[in-house]
């Protein structure tokens, strides 16, 4: 079981419908997460301009294991947009598992754990 869940919220036409349970993704990329749900949620809807904007809002609650890689980002406050962000860094090629994708209010909430690397994996 996940002993430390991270947030990652997002906006993406594209990705939404990659996102359904029993999918395992990968991110090429440095994955940037907050160990705050709030956070998480704001940057979901922060680019919405209206409602249907909102349909593309997704929050990923991402469960990591104690011994998963990660790097913790502490910035001084006034050198950042999002002060108390609390990001945390996954690494490159960081493959999920999704559990579930639910609609709760105005977001597709997304609960998913790390795995190990293995072949056969949509990319983000």
């Amino acid at each position: 079981p996940a002993q430390l869940t991270v947030f990652r919220g997002l906006q993406d036409t594209n990705i939404k419908d990659l996102l359904y349970a029993d999918k395992t993704l990968i991110d090429n990329a440095f994955m940037s997460c907050s160990l705050a749900r709030d956070v998480g949620t704001m940057y979901a809807v922060r680019d919405a301009l209206v409602a249907e904007d909102l349909e593309n809002a997704i929050l990923l609650q991402i469960g990591l294991e104690t011994n998963q890689p990660l790097l913790h980002v502490h910035l001084a406050s006034d050198l950042i947009d999002v002060p108390d962000e609390e990001e945390v860094l996954l690494p490159r090629n960081t493959i999920i598992a999704i559990d579930s994708v639910e609609r709760r209010g105005n977001l597709h909430v997304v609960e998913a754990q790390v795995i190990l690397q293995k072949e056969g994996h949509a990319r983000l």
